[in-house]
C-alpha cells in the first residue's frame, strides 16, 4: 500500500540564523515603545496599518519620531521620550527660517488649536529654530505598567492632535511656499502699531 506524500522544497530561508545563546532580548521599555507605536497608534490608521508587518523593523531600537511628515524643508512630528510627549515643528535649513515666519504669523492660530498646551518657539544661534508643543510630561517608561485601555486612549488622543498639527502645517507650508505668510507678518506688525 502506497501512502500519499507531498514533496517540499525550501525556496527561501532566513538570511541569518541566530543561535539561541547569541540572541539578545531588548529591554522591556523598548519593546513597550515599539508596541505602542506599531500596535496602538498605527493600527488606528487602517490605510497604513498592515498587521503582518507590525513590529517588522524589530524591537531593538527606539523610535526617533512616532509620526512625522515633511514638506518643503519643514518637518512636523510627534515624539515621546522620558521628558514626555511633544509635537515639534522644525526646519533643517538655516537659510530660510520658515519656522520663525510661521511662528510670527500663525502663533495665535496654533495656540487656538491647542488651548490646553503652551506652544513655545525655540531659537538658538547656529541651530534651526523649532516650535515645541508639550502635550504631557508623562515619561515613556509609563508604558511598562499601563493598561490596554490607557494605551488605546492615549494613541487616539495623539492621533487626533497630530492630525490637527498636520492640517495646520499643510496650510502653513503652502502659505510659506506662496509667500503669503510674510505678507501676514507685515500686516500684523502694522496692525499692532496702530
Amino acid at each position: 500500500m502506497l501512502k500519499d506524500y507531498i514533496e517540499c522544497e525550501t525556496v527561501t530561508a532566513p538570511d541569518d540564523i541566530i543561535e539561541p545563546s547569541e540572541a539578545k532580548i531588548p529591554p522591556e521599555d523598548v519593546v513597550r515603545e515599539n508596541e505602542f507605536w506599531d500596535l496602538y497608534y498605527w493600527s488606528l490608521q487602517e490605510c497604513f496599518f498592515v498587521a503582518h508587518r507590525c513590529l517588522e523593523e524589530g524591537l531593538d531600537e527606539r523610535w526617533e519620531y512616532g509620526h512625522q511628515y515633511e514638506m518643503d524643508d519643514l518637518y512636523w512630528s510627534v515624539k515621546w521620550d522620558d521628558s514626555g510627549i511633544y509635537y515639534e515643528i522644525r526646519s533643517e535649513s538655516q537659510e530660510n527660517d520658515y519656522v520663525k515666519t510661521i511662528w510670527e504669523s500663525k502663533k495665535y492660530e496654533l495656540q487656538a488649536l491647542f488651548p490646553d498646551y503652551k506652544p513655545t518657539y525655540v531659537s538658538k544661534p547656529g541651530i534651526p529654530s523649532r516650535i515645541i508643543i508639550n502635550a504631557t510630561d508623562l515619561p515613556l517608561t509609563c508604558l511598562l505598567n499601563a493598561s490596554l485601555s490607557f494605551k488605546k486612549e492615549l494613541a487616539e488622543r495623539i492621533l487626533i492632535e497630530f492630525s490637527k498639527i498636520d492640517e495646520f502645517m499643510q496650510s502653513a507650508a503652502e502659505d510659506c511656499k506662496d509667500g503669503k505668510l510674510r505678507e501676514g507678518v507685515e500686516f500684523r506688525s502694522l496692525a499692532e502699531v496702530c
